[in-house]
Parts: structure tokens; C-alpha cells; sequence
């Protein structure tokens, strides 16, 4: 793996055998490679849509959204998430999610793109009028409205241009939001954010609708309204818990409204988190990256379900073509979170300057400037138990193998997607 102005050259053998390779492992039983120019492009064999034909969908990617507070993710630990655990009590709670790098726009990528943004290269800043294709171009096509929702500016790490070349219609951000409720640092409050959402959503009657929603109140410095910390003065000075406490309340308030509305009973909610944080020294290496995923649509799936297969936001998209019936083809990395089996999930990460592939309780680390590797085990809460090295050579080398036709794949897949005019 070579390094040239900063992006990765991956060429470790033979192309046309990596993609064959990992294909067998990514397209699933019920699916179909369709011979398309894309590595992945497939279809679903019979698919099966929902009592209601072309439901709503709505992700909301919520800003640092770490697993460590999520308390039904954490029994033992300190939960700051009433809402989000009342939520997944009916929902499908996706409990060994993980996010593939460690920004927002990353977190974009990966989960509206199915596209696991570590290859060092930040996607959303490629230029040109090329289509990309996302969860946007795919239901815009099926007949979807689409739109995106930001507190803050569209043009922060260029993800509104992302986003439209991505088949996102309408994009909201700071510049519509006149008299907000209040306004901090990295935009308009989450209440702010989900007001005008609803109100969006309310108005949307003649076809189905896909929204993002992307919050930023709990960012640092973490700025939020003040009513909030006076009705919570035991975190008045712990501004990271308040923040984090404030967006999982204002996550509740949107979902007490869209319960009262029309278009709920229709909608698929995703709630997911753009990237984890470092809330603890020894969560540095993966636990910050394990975020949460719900899939919330009580009128639509009315059998809550707790997915334990490892996975990451890249496996939303397809999990959700899945999910609706999706009789067209589609071009996603990601796989069906419903279909596969709890030993068979896997996820490649990115922290950094280290390469973290995740199968099962075993994760590969690796140093993405050279070929040095270990093998660790994991523990049931997504922590790397450092003295706890495996030294299973064979193993290892298999891994690393996997991993390496994983990156070549994708760095085709790029090449195609991005830099193709």
C-alpha cells in the first residue's frame, strides 16, 4: 500500500479476483449480481415490499451520538439516552453497529452513500457534475421527494454538493432557519432542526419522501438552549453529558409530534449516529467508533428485534432496499443486516492512521502505512482487550487477506464512481 499526495494506492494482487472474492462475501443468498459496470451492482431476488408500497424514509443522523451513553446498549454504564432506549423498546435496535471513520461527513458517506468512507480520501470534496450514486439517486428514481435537513451550513466539508450530485432535491440549512429558537456555534438547536422537519414532512402528501437530517447540537463546544440546563442544573457544568442528554430529548419531543401526524403511521425512521466519541482513554482505539442504529416504524414493523450481527452504517442502504421491497438494482458496499447470519457480519474501519477490520469478537489492527498487523479480542461491550493478543498466525494472515481484497475492491470502486467524467 503506497502513499501518493496523500491517497492510498492499493494494489496487493490480481483486481478482477479481489472483487470476485469479495463479492461472494457481500452479495447475499436472495440477491443477484446483475454484470453491471459497478463491482457490486445487484438486485433482490423476489423482493417482498411492506403492507405499504413505497413508505416514507427518514434517516436521522445524529451528531456524536456515541454507543457509551446509550443506556440499553450499556445495563452497567451511565445512560443519557431516555428517549432513544424508550424508542427501541419498539423498534429494531441494531446493538454492534459501527461508524467507519471519525467525521461527520465520513458518517455521511458511509451511511446515505453505503460507502465506507476509509480510504483516506474525503469523498464528499470530489468535484465534477458525475452522478453519484446513493440511497438519494436510487429512491429519487423509484419516485421518492428527497431532501436533506442541516442546522448548520451546507457547504461545511462540501456535503451539500455531495448531496445533490446524490439525488437530494431540496436541502435546508442554516441560511433558512430566520428566527431560530436558538442559534450556537455549529447551527440552529436540534428543536430548531426537528420543527422544521415536521413541518416539512406535513406537507409532503402527493408522493413518498426520503429525508436526511443531520443535528449538530451536541457537537463541542456543545452549545444548547437554556431552558434546557435549567431544567437539568445537575449537568450544568458537564457540558458534554447535557449536550448529549439535551439531543436525545429533543430526538424524543420530534417523535411525540410525529406520532399525532399523518405521514408517521407511513415513515421508516432510521436513527444513527454520524461517528462515536472517545468518552473513555481506553475506548480509543474501537470503542469510539461503535455507534448506535435504530430502525424505528411501529405502524409498519410492529415486532420490536435486537440485530447483533456486527455491521456498519454502510449496511443501512441495502438493509433497507431489503426492507421496502426495492424491485430495481442498486449499487451499494453494504449488506442486509435482516439476512445475515450473527457469526457471518464483519466491518472495516478507519481511526486514523489504523485499518480496524471487525469479524465477530476478534478485530484486526492495522497500520494503514505498512503491512504491520495484530489480532485482539473483543468484549461483549465493543472494547479491545489490549492484553488479550491472539496469536493465531494463520488467522491473521487470512484477515489480513480479506482485508486487502476489501480495500482493492473499493479503490475500484472509487475510481469508478468519483473519477469517471
Amino acid at each position: 500500500m503506497e502513499q501518493n499526495s496523500g491517497q492510498s494506492i492499493y494494489d496487493f494482487g490480481p483486481s478482477e479476483k479481489a472483487i470476485n472474492k469479495t463479492r461472494r462475501r457481500i452479495i447475499g443468498d436472495n440477491e443477484e449480481f446483475t454484470g453491471g459496470a459497478f463491482p457490486l451492482e445487484r438486485k433482490i431476488i423476489n423482493p417482498v415490499p411492506l403492507s405499504k408500497q413505497k413508505p416514507n424514509i427518514v434517516i436521522i443522523i445524529m451528531e456524536g451520538l456515541t454507543a457509551s451513553h446509550i443506556g440499553i446498549l450499556n445495563p452497567d454504564g451511565e445512560g443519557l439516552s431516555p428517549g432513544f432506549d424508550s424508542l427501541a423498546k419498539n423498534g429494531i435496535l441494531f446493538s454492534n453497529l459501527y461508524g467507519h471513520e471519525t467525521r461527520t461527513n465520513h458518517g455521511l458517506v458511509s451511511t446515505v452513500g453505503s460507502f465506507p468512507s476509509i480510504l483516506g480520501i474525503s469523498l464528499t470534496c470530489q468535484r465534477g457534475e458525475v452522478s453519484i450514486n446513493t440511497l438519494g439517486t436510487v429512491l429519487k428514481q423509484f419516485g421518492y421527494q428527497t431532501s436533506f435537513i442541516y442546522g448548520y451550513f451546507q457547504s461545511f466539508d462540501h456535503m451539500g454538493s455531495f448531496l445533490i450530485r446524490g439525488g437530494i432535491d431540496l436541502i435546508i440549512d442554516q441560511d433558512d432557519f430566520p428566527k431560530p429558537m436558538f442559534l450556537g456555534r455549529w447551527g440552529v438547536s436540534d428543536e430548531d432542526l426537528y420543527k422544521k422537519a415536521h413541518e416539512l414532512f406535513n406537507n409532503y402528501t402527493d408522493s413518498p419522501f426520503f429525508s436526511v437530517l443531520l443535528t449538530s447540537s451536541n457537537h463541542r463546544p456543545y452549545d444548547i438552549p437554556p431552558h434546557f440546563l435549567e431544567s437539568h442544573p445537575e449537568y450544568s457544568k458537564n457540558n458534554p453529558f447535557a449536550a448529549f442528554l439535551y439531543s436525545d430529548w429533543a430526538l424524543a419531543e420530534l417523535f411525540s409530534k410525529a406520532s399525532q401526524s399523518d405521514y408517521f403511521k407511513n415513515t421508516i425512521f432510521v436513527v444513527i449516529a454520524d461517528h462515536g466519541e472517545v468518552r473513555d482513554p481506553q475506548d480509543q482505539l474501537l470503542k469510539r467508533l461503535h455507534i448506535p442504529c435504530l430502525i424505528y416504524a411501529p405502524m409498519l414493523i410492529p415486532e420490536p428485534a435486537v440485530i447483533s450481527t456486527v455491521g456498519g452504517q454502510i449496511d443501512i442502504a441495502t438493509t433497507l432496499m431489503h426492507l421496502i421491497g426495492y424491485p430495481g438494482s442498486f449499487q451499494f458496499v453494504g449488506r442486509n443486516l435482516f439476512s445475515v447470519p450473527v457469526n457471518d457480519g464483519f466491518a472495516v474501519l478507519r481511526n486514523n492512521e489504523t485499518l480496524l477490520s471487525l469479524i465477530n469478537q476478534v478485530v484486526l489492527v492495522r497500520d494503514i502505512r505498512d503491512t504491520l498487523s495484530q489480532l485482539y479480542a473483543v468484549d461483549n461491550q465493543g472494547r479491545v482487550i489490549s492484553d488479550s493478543i491472539i496469536t493465531n498466525e494463520t488467522l491473521r494472515v487470512e484477515l489480513n487477506q480479506r482485508l486487502e481484497e476489501y480495500l482493492q475492491m473499493l479503490h475500484q470502486f472509487y475510481t469508478k464512481w468519483y473519477l469517471t467524467d
